[in-house]
């Protein structure tokens, strides 16, 4: 597990901040807006992801409004000992 941020827009996680560098998750929608991004991995273990220039946020919006409705919502975690509500008894 990486040891920084993770960024919420909208209950979605969208952003990594790690080592003061700013990560998005590559995603198809990204392709065209971030050909020209540099990668790299936010944590050990981390698949590659864009590095976002926030110096300019223009852009920064774009790839933000992008990814908003490709990302799902995480999925809740139980509480240990909590039944799941859907197994039959």
């Amino acid at each position: 597990m990486f040891g920084d941020w993770c960024i919420y827009i909208d209950e979605k996680p969208i952003i990594l901040a790690c080592d003061n560098i700013v990560y998005v998750k590559k995603h198809p929608v990204l392709e065209e807006l971030m050909k020209d991004a540099e990668c790299g991995y936010p944590y050990e273990g981390a698949k590659e992801h864009y590095i976002l220039d926030i110096e300019h946020p223009n852009k920064a919006i774009k790839v933000i409004r992008a990814l908003l409705p490709v990302t799902p919502y995480p999925k809740k975690k139980r509480k240990e000992g909590e039944k799941d509500s859907t197994t039959k008894r």
